[in-house]
């Protein structure tokens, strides 16, 4: 089970230092909308295709996949994981 561990204060304090500007830049979060939409649209059509064949299948590998892609595929890498 994955959970968040509690920071001592003075780590937090550091560490939201560091995150809390990308919160409040507008122009940033667009960016990362457009990219979520980019990858659910994507997933989407994998699921469907798989939906399609009607063969049981393991969601947490593809969902982990999609996931890694959202986060730092696309963004970083210029990559899709989910068709790995």
């Amino acid at each position: 089970m994955y959970y968040c561990h509690p920071l001592e204060r003075k780590k937090w304090k550091t560490r939201r230092r560091i995150i809390t500007p990308s919160f409040h830049n507008s122009s940033l979060l667009a960016n990362c909308i457009d990219i979520f939409n980019e990858q659910l649209n994507i997933g989407l059509k994998h699921f469907q295709t798989l939906a399609n064949q009607q063969v049981e299948t393991d969601l947490y590998p593809l969902i982990s996949a999609w996931t890694l892609d959202v986060i730092c595929g696309e963004t970083f890498f210029n990559h899709n994981m989910l068709y790995e």
